[in-house]
């Protein structure tokens, strides 16, 4: 049995997020970053939560993939790294 890359879970504080769709926006921007498996954005709290393969993408590069919606979508966006950990999976070492 093949053992599976550990996941890690992100934390990013986001600016400038003012409404749902917004959020919205943040989220599918992080789904493109490489090697992002899972994302939830919270706008009230300016947080968003990411489970990545650290073996496919940086941390920076998934911060940039928020920087660079913001950018194209004329939005207001600030976006800085909170923290991550190694995420443990179950028997068949998937998240």
């Amino acid at each position: 049995m093949t053992r599976a890359a550990p996941i890690r879970a992100g934390y990013l504080a986001v600016s400038g997020l003012g409404c749902p769709e917004c959020a919205e926006e943040v989220r599918q921007a992080l789904l493109r970053a490489e090697g992002v498996a899972v994302a939830a954005v919270f706008a009230d709290e300016g947080v968003a939560a990411v489970g990545y393969d650290p073996m496919l993408t940086r941390r920076a590069e998934v911060a940039l993939m928020v920087q660079a919606a913001a950018i194209s979508k004329g939005r207001g966006y600030r976006v800085g790294w909170m923290g991550s950990r190694r995420l443990r999976g179950g028997r068949d070492g998937r998240f």
